[in-house]
């Protein structure tokens, strides 16, 4: 068993305890505690502390950490062992860093990985299999930790489950198998092709079938889920296509969890705090798959459904905070239809509308009707709240850039307003709460129980509360949590409002304020229209440092968030 040269020495606790882990995972007989401070040029006392912190982190991956006086192994399935080490070499591991990518691709230094994922690419379309850059990342670091263990003599169990490889599948595999013999000179085995037929099986679908790679049953489970969402949040999806698209995701998605075949979160924990609602609408849908097709959807595949909800659901959901704007430009020879052909590029999206306003109308500001006006008119006067941007009839660069960050100075003035406006109305005195200390647990029970002594939330509210929080943490940026239920059927919306002066550990989070929704179906669109907003407002840590730091009471707390919202 090789051991780490000095300069490969792992210098910060995170990156011992991957080392430690790394080379459990590769020796079938163990490692006594002496080699390991040896080899990490550390004392045994502090192998010792760091084998605490291994015990708990194995679990999670159904692997345990086994004791003969000074020998220390892993024990449980090797496909329970790898996804340990892939998940560790991604730094996924609940509770603990991944070294730096650098020792990563040290430990996995037999084989390079760019080669590998060139040789399954090719492999796989030379089989007409149909793979996004995702699958294919992830499918390479699988192959890549496979061969790894295979090289040390570790190999895998068959175990497919209910995973069915195609002929198409088990032919891709044995033209895989044949490249990596001649390029590698590795012989698989055929318990290593047909786990990673399995694996394959779930990840993609044949390129031949088209959108039809989605069976029937697939399909129906997926429109009842989008009539529920549809339903829930007050969207209108008819989409033939998405349906289709995303049925073949979820027939995958079905597979993996039925085998353990867990798909990796591509984008990290950004994608959740940049796209709250996203990310809320992808938790209904895994929660309604739990319970039409009685299988578990990890917090990994919710990121997935969120791509694909998100995708097609994005501008529809930004459609609140989109910005009106309206021009005034004199025609002359063509020249107003080039002006906002020109300015309707440059937004984009951002804008909901860029119309031309007849310089008739001028004289009577309401009829305008927009949130901005872009002018060409100098020294224009216009009566009311609505900003002004001054540009050339010839838009230059430099105007363009202005009305750019009108557009999103309005957006921000407009997303505001909605987040006073909601707690203006929704916020009470009698539920809100200032405490020393407490658990996130503690905190649902005091909260909901004040919501259903107010009549505001039914008697089962605490325990739906549990089951959403279940699915997915609630907590953003660290420093704030937004729990609800997602059944909406409390009697009228409402929001419970807890400060604590010791942070809460929320999940893998360290939160000071709680914000717990209760939600009627009446409130759904309120729910839906002023997540994203109050994530974006409300969950950075400095603005909640200051309403922590002013909110010694109700009224303080009130004022402290509306100046933060000014």
């Amino acid at each position: 068993m090789p051991t780490l040269a000095p300069d490969d020495t792992a210098t910060g606790s995170d990156a011992r305890i991957f080392a430690i882990l790394r080379r459990l995972a590769r020796s079938p007989q163990g490692e006594s505690v002496h080699e390991l401070a040896s080899s990490l040029f550390v004392s045994e006392s502090t192998i010792e502390a760091d084998l605490t912190k291994v015990r708990p982190l194995v679990r999670e991956f159904d692997v345990t950490l086994t004791r003969n006086r000074d020998m220390v192994s892993l024990a449980g399935r090797e496909v329970d062992r790898r996804r340990l080490v892939r998940q560790m070499l991604l730094g996924s591991a609940r509770g603990a860093a991944s070294s730096s990518l650098g020792i990563v691709m040290r430990e996995l230094r037999r084989f390079d990985l760019g080669d590998l994922g060139k040789i399954l690419q090719t492999s796989l379309g030379a089989g007409g299999i149909v793979l996004h850059d995702y699958a294919l990342a992830d499918l390479t670091l699988h192959l890549a930790i496979a061969l790894d263990r295979f090289a040390d003599g570790q190999t895998s169990e068959v175990e497919v489950g209910d995973v069915k490889p195609s002929a198409q599948i088990l032919d891709t595999v044995a033209e895989l198998a044949a490249r990596l013999q001649e390029s590698l000179g590795i012989v698989l085995p055929s318990s290593e092709r047909i786990a990673f037929a399995a694996l394959l099986e779930s990840r993609t679908y044949p390129g031949a079938k088209g959108p039809d790679g989605a069976v029937d049953e697939h399909v129906a489970l997926v429109r009842t889920v989008i009539s529920d969402l549809s339903s829930q949040y007050l969207l209108d999806i008819h989409d033939e296509v998405f349906v289709l698209n995303l049925s073949i995701h979820v027939k995958n998605l079905l597979a993996r969890a039925r085998t353990g075949h867990e798909a990796r979160n591509p984008l990290g924990p950004d994608f959740k705090e940049g796209h709250p609602l996203v990310h809320e609408l992808a938790v209904f849908v895994a929660s309604r798959i739990e319970e039409l097709a009685n299988v578990t959807v990890g917090e990994e595949e919710i990121v997935y459904l969120a791509l694909h909800i998100g995708g097609y659901l994005q501008r529809t959901l930004e459609d609140a905070d989109q910005v009106s704007v309206a021009c005034i430009i004199p025609e002359y020879y063509g020249s107003q239809g080039r002006f906002l052909d020109r300015l309707r590029v440059d937004l984009g999206d951002t804008a909901a509308s860029v119309e031309a306003v007849p310089l008739s109308r001028l004289d009577v500001p309401a009829s305008i009707g927009a949130d901005l006006i872009v002018s060409a008119v100098q020294q224009l006067e216009i009566h009311g709240d609505v900003s002004i941007v001054e540009v050339s009839p010839l838009l230059s660069r430099s105007d363009l850039d202005r009305v750019n960050a009108a557009v999103r100075a309005t957006r921000d003035r407009k997303s505001a307003a909605r987040i006073r406006w909601t707690l203006s109305e929704l916020l009470d005195p009698r539920l809100f709460l200032r405490v020393k200390s407490t658990t996130r647990d503690e905190a649902l029970r005091m909260m909901s129980e004040q919501l259903i002594s107010q009549r505001i939330a039914p008697g089962h509210f605490l325990e739906d509360v549990r089951s959403r929080e279940r699915l997915s943490s609630t907590a953003f940026h660290g420093s704030i949590a937004v729990p609800h239920s997602m059944n909406m059927d409390c009697f009228r919306t409402a929001i419970s409002v807890l400060i604590s002066d010791e942070p809460i550990v929320w999940g893998e989070s360290n939160v000071r304020m709680v914000a717990l929704f209760a939600l009627s179906p009446t409130g759904r669109q309120v729910f839906r229209d002023v997540l994203d907003a109050f994530v974006a407002v409300l969950a950075e840590p400095s603005r909640i440092q200051r309403i922590v730091g002013s909110a010694d009471n109700y009224e303080h707390f009130v004022a402290a968030v509306l100046a933060e919202t000014e």
